[in-house]
């Protein structure tokens, strides 16, 4: 029985399907702003965090006490995190692995 090739790891790459050479790297575009692909992956991840973390505090805060601050919190949070999502989504497909 023969054991599966390894393939590399997968990453997140902007630019259109099967573009590059084979089996090297296809560079990732660099937006006007001068922001590589990983770098704003980077951004974007934490932006999710931070997000997450504003609507737990929220949660945690309407749990407690009835307040106005909690809700806004949770709201807040959950539409950043939701436009972060959004955003993480829209840098594109991840490299094909073969």
């Amino acid at each position: 029985m023969s054991t599966p090739a390894q393939r590399p790891p997968r990453t997140r790459e902007r630019g259109p399907a099967g573009a590059g050479a084979p089996g090297g790297s296809t560079p990732t575009a660099t937006s006007a702003s001068g922001s590589t692909g990983s770098e704003r992956e980077r951004r974007l991840r934490i932006a999710i965090a931070a997000a997450a973390l504003v609507a737990t505090a929220g949660l945690g805060i309407v749990g407690t006490t009835a307040s106005t601050l909690g809700s806004a919190l949770v709201l807040l949070g959950t539409i950043a995190l939701m436009y972060a999502i959004h955003r993480f989504g829209r840098l594109g497909p991840d490299a094909d692995p073969l």
